[in-house]
């Protein structure tokens, strides 16, 4: 920029000077201005031009750094455009999110709001069925402890025909509100499974003495395999697993009208993976499919790929009461329980299997659109079904909820007029033989501390050799000697050769040769009063058949027989254990005195009535708080407190009876089975607690031994 000032200076000092004096010349003749000479003007014109040259060259500086600030300010402004675009769009991103936030707490207080109210209506449904439950169990108490007490006085077979008419609606009845209440706990997800060492003989025992009484009365075969290699012992849910295989055993029953019933129990080691076989591949006699094994202590839940099609072996044996193959097999008329126990071995090792369980029927079959909806509650097959069989369509959905809790699977395989085929898969633990002593021990500390079983002798009547030695097996598992009789004459002579108190109780046959069961009881009541013995001796019927008559005369209280108890063969174990256990108990009874807290009349009367049956003496009042005054006018040795009552329940009077009566045996009465009413009535201080309809035998035990 300066080179360029410069040589402009020097183009006008030496091209300019004289045009510039004829040009000036004019000027300052005109307006009067001395003359100066050319040289003198040239030179501040040259000054001049030179200022000007600085000012434009200080103005070109000048605009080349505006222009610079200029563009620097524009970028600036550019970036910081940029960074306010960036900013608003992240203050609308926050906003948005702020608005989410506010949303969601707006659904986060609605949620609670609503968890709240949900709550609300699940303790007003625990509420209502608690209520419920207690208002049907009470008179549901009330009528089958009636027909109980009302048994001994029916003269003829059309009025016992009547009475067990009654019984069968009322365990029905029962039955459907165990139901509804099982569907009500499936809802509120509280359906609990309490796993135990469980004898799996008394448990397949139990459950073929179920399905025999069922198959018999329909005139159907019945047939049992058990797996082998069934340890003897598992750890299951027993009364959950009898409830599943009841309600599958028991509409198979219902729903065949001819033909016959196979319940199949296998045994898996390991997760295994099987299929539930078809039901034509079963109705020909096959079972067992190939197993592909998992790790023995995999506790995942079986998955539904575990219902495939496999290679099948011959497995089924036909009517042979023998070993075949990998099963044992039982007909109606064998005893399962003493089998199993001698030919099931307890699991060396502690681990996880698969229980494999098919219920398979000849019976009417289900569609395959039926299938579909098969285990919704309150759906059966068809309306037609519905209005031949009865039902509510609950038993279905309740035993799939059950398995699945359990982790395990069901399917249903089933055609049309040919029969249906339900298999059920159920992991379950084995029970180790360490353990297997422990309960075993536990369980004798328990009959030892009753001492019960001391010096107790049984006169066992029956013309079957076989039929004695399972008996004497089972009494002398119970710590009792048994003496054996081979007819009633025999067994009548025996008897009044011992005298009074020698033997403890009798079983007696019915059909003998020489001289009948019913004749033998007769002669033994005719010499019982005779010789006037104060008590006389239980009697327990153990018989292979006889009329609804002939049991109805057995059991009368003013007739000539008077028997205790009436069992069909085969007799189980359990069946010997209870029946036993309740007479050596009644005959050590102790007369205690007995204080009834029920606010609802009718259930008073029955337990007066049954309690005065055994000899207790007993009172009655309404609630906790005239409990606390007749327990301060007469001494007690036991209360059978209801929990639900006016004025002051049950806990409540407990927790003061307690206070002062430490040491008094307190049974609770609920019609509540909900699981924290019971740990609640314990909480409180009863000692038992009996859910109704009462188990009358049982109470009556807990009465004459635990009392003090």
């Amino acid at each position: 920029m300066i080179a360029l000032m410069g040589g402009c200076y020097y183009y006008l000092h030496t091209s300019y000077s004289d045009h510039l004096a004829i040009f000036f010349e004019p000027i300052t003749s005109t307006y009067r201005i001395p003359a100066l000479p050319l040289h003198n003007v040239l030179r501040g014109y040259r000054v001049a031009l030179a200022l000007e040259v600085i000012c434009l060259m200080i103005y070109l500086i000048f605009m080349q750094s505006l222009w610079k600030k200029y563009k620097q300010t524009k970028s600036n402004l550019q970036e910081t455009n940029k960074k306010l675009e960036t900013a608003n769009h992240e203050l609308e991103e926050a906003n948005h999110q702020l608005q989410a936030v506010d949303r969601l707490a707006k659904q986060a207080a609605e949620l609670d709001r609503l968890n709240k109210k949900l709550q609300h209506a699940l303790q007003a449904q625990d509420l209502f069925v608690a209520c419920v439950s207690h208002e049907l169990r009470n008179p549901l108490n009330v009528m089958l402890g009636s027909l109980d007490l009302l048994e001994p006085y029916v003269k003829d077979i059309n009025q016992m025909q009547l009475l067990n008419t009654c019984r069968n609606c009322g365990d029905s009845l029962l039955n459907l509100i165990n139901n509804l209440l099982d569907v009500a706990k499936i809802n509120a997800g509280k359906l609990e499974i309490n796993e135990v060492a469980t004898n799996m003989s008394s448990f397949l025992g139990e459950l073929w003495a179920y399905t025999k009484v069922g198959v018999e009365k329909k005139g159907l075969q019945g047939c049992l395999l058990v797996d082998r290699h069934l340890p003897l012992w598992l750890n299951i849910d027993y009364d959950r697993l009898q409830q599943i295989l009841h309600n599958l055993i028991g509409n198979a029953i219902k729903f065949t009208e001819k033909g016959s019933i196979k319940v199949i129990i296998s045994w898996i080691e390991g997760r295994g993976m099987t299929t539930c076989t078809s039901l034509p591949d079963l109705m020909n006699r096959k079972g067992l499919n190939a197993i592909k094994y998992r790790s023995s202590c995999d506790k995942s839940p079986i998955d539904q790929n575990d219902f495939h099609e496999g290679d099948r072996q011959e497995v089924y044996p036909s009517r042979t009461p023998h070993i075949l193959n990998n099963f044992i097999s039982f007909e109606q008329k064998d005893s399962v329980k003493e089998k199993l126990e001698t030919l099931l071995k307890c699991s060396e090792q502690k681990g996880f299997h698969t229980l494999k369980i098919n219920i398979v029927d000849t019976g009417c079959g289900i569609s395959e659109e039926a299938q579909k909806n098969l285990f919704e509650p309150f759906r059966q097959g068809d309306r037609s079904v519905t209005r031949k069989f009865g039902g509510t369509g609950l038993g279905l959905y309740i035993t799939q909820q059950l398995i699945s809790k359990m982790e395990g699977k069901i399917h249903v395989y089933s055609e049309e007029n040919i029969g249906t085929n339900f298999c059920v898969l159920i992991p379950a633990q084995t029970v180790t033989p360490q353990e297997v002593l422990e309960k075993l021990h536990e369980e004798g500390a328990d009959l030892q501390q009753q001492d019960l079983l001391k010096e107790c002798r049984a006169l066992v009547v029956d013309d079957g050799v076989s039929n004695q030695h399972i008996i004497c097996s089972f009494l002398k598992k119970l710590n009792i000697h048994a003496d054996t009789a081979n007819n009633g004459k025999e067994g009548v002579e025996l008897f009044m050769s011992k005298g009074y108190d020698y033997y403890t109780f009798i079983t007696m046959d019915l059909q003998m040769p020489v001289m009948d069961g019913l004749t033998a009881c007769k002669k033994i009541r005719e010499y019982e009063k005779s010789a006037g013995f104060q008590t006389n001796i239980p009697i327990i019927i153990v018989t292979g058949n006889c009329t609804d008559q002939e049991k109805t005369d057995c059991l009368k209280e003013d007739g000539d027989i008077q028997a205790n108890y009436f069992y069909r063969k085969p007799w189980t174990f359990e069946e010997c254990k209870n029946a036993t256990q309740f007479i050596i108990n009644r005959r050590n009874f102790k007369r205690n005195r007995v204080l009834i807290v029920d606010d609802d009349p009718f259930n008073q009367m029955v337990l007066l009535n049954y309690l005065k049956k055994y000899g207790f003496k007993c009172d009655a009042c309404s609630n906790g708080k005239e409990a606390l005054v007749k327990l301060e006018q007469e001494k007690y040795e036991a209360v059978l407190m209801d929990c639900e009552m006016p004025h002051m329940n049950g806990y409540t009077a407990t927790q003061h009876i307690k206070k002062i009566y430490p040491n008094i045996l307190i049974i609770g009465i609920t019609g509540n089975t909900e699981g924290k009413c019971i740990e609640k009535a314990l909480e409180s201080g009863m000692s038992y607690v009996e859910t109704k309809p009462v188990n009358f035998q049982k109470l009556i035990t807990l009465l004459s031994t635990q009392a003090t």
